[in-house]
């Protein structure tokens, strides 16, 4: 699984997952938010061995997952529109845990918005 961020022309952070064939891209106008979030879900899964958060987006909200079963990590990413339609499915994957902490963590660095 491999996972890549970067900013679109108008300032969107674009994640990008891929596992083989699967590809999902997950957006956030929200950068430094998201990104914090996304590190504390780290920290979670480190920790306690599950972690989530949220990515708010016009129109709708992510939901990222992350769960620790030994030497691997299962990634889930949802998207709702409304909570009377629910929770769409949009990406699911597993990879050794410290290869996508590693790969993670250095996007979430290389992403960081400059503090003012």
């Amino acid at each position: 699984m491999r996972l890549a961020m970067e900013y679109d022309a108008g300032g969107h952070l674009v994640c990008t997952l891929t596992d083989g064939r699967s590809q999902a891209v997950v957006t956030t106008s929200r950068a430094a938010e998201a990104l914090a979030d996304l590190s504390a879900a780290l920290d979670d899964a480190v920790r306690d061995g599950c972690g989530e958060c949220y990515w708010l987006e016009g129109g709708g909200d992510y939901r990222w997952m992350f769960r620790r079963n030994d030497e691997n990590i299962q990634v889930v990413v949802l998207w709702c529109t409304n909570p009377v339609k629910g929770w769409e499915h949009v990406f699911w994957s597993q990879a050794p845990f410290g290869v996508f902490l590693t790969e993670a963590r250095n996007e979430i660095g290389r992403n960081r918005p400059a503090a003012p």
